[in-house]
């Protein structure tokens, strides 16, 4: 019921705050804005960035458990804030260093978004479960990163950008906001593997010349030696005569 209750007030206020940005309120717009910049950034750059989002979500789950410990623990506000950004800092230091950790971070948060978007639960039980299928798809992102961060940065980010220019156009219909979803997850995801598939053609292509100037490098130590024997033979043979 509590979370029911908490699901709701959050609604009234989206609810406020789209009313005050339908009267012109400077600040909201920005807010807006601010979103839909994020929203594409995680749709076409998700796996790009995916050590800055980590950073930046280990940062969140670090304050809000390091907050959370220490107000258990009775301590004062100003105590708890301090302990709150320094768990917060490590955490999110240790998620952008840790690649897999990130990695895993990043698509959990992605999986529960888009699971939560998918099935708008009702009931706490229904949360639970696409909190899990958020956990599962981390999981799975810790063995197949790139592919699978690929697909749920470009999804998230889809939900993020249709909803914010649903708005921003006033698109009323129902079916227009899953059909931009579609559409954005589509370009963001192949604009994604397009640009990791330049990113592994640079890779092979930086391999391959090293490869060529080790044998070659290999390759003249071995014409040189063969040249510094062919004339100390020379000179043996002159010697002797």
């Amino acid at each position: 019921m509590e979370f029911l209750l908490e699901a709701d007030q959050i609604m009234d206020q989206a609810e406020r705050l789209q009313t005050q940005l339908a009267q012109g309120n400077e600040t909201v717009t920005f807010l807006f804005l601010l979103t839909g910049v994020i929203g594409f950034l995680w749709c076409f750059l998700g796996l790009k960035l995916v050590r800055l989002w980590a950073a930046l979500l280990g940062f969140f789950m670090g304050f809000v458990l390091g907050c959370g410990a220490a107000m258990a623990l009775n301590l004062t506000m100003t105590v708890s804030l301090v302990i709150g950004g320094v768990v917060g800092i490590l955490l999110a230091v240790l998620s952008a260093w840790l690649y897999h950790v990130g990695v895993f971070l990043v698509v959990w948060a992605a999986g529960i978004s888009v699971s939560l978007t998918v099935v708008r639960p009702e009931n706490f039980l229904y949360a639970v479960l696409c909190g899990v299928v958020g956990l599962v798809i981390g999981v799975i992102a810790v063995r197949f990163a790139e592919p699978v961060t690929m697909v749920m940065t470009g999804l998230y980010g889809a939900i993020v950008l249709a909803d914010v220019v649903s708005f921003f156009a006033s698109l009323e219909a129902a079916w227009m906001a899953p059909a931009l979803t579609a559409v954005f997850a589509v370009l963001g995801i192949v604009a994604q593997f397009l640009l990791e598939s330049r990113k592994r053609k640079r890779i092979h292509l930086k391999k391959a010349e090293e490869i060529r100037q080790k044998y070659s490098t290999e390759n003249e130590v071995e014409k040189a030696r063969a040249m510094m024997e062919a004339l100390e033979q020379e000179s043996k043979e002159e010697i002797e005569e």
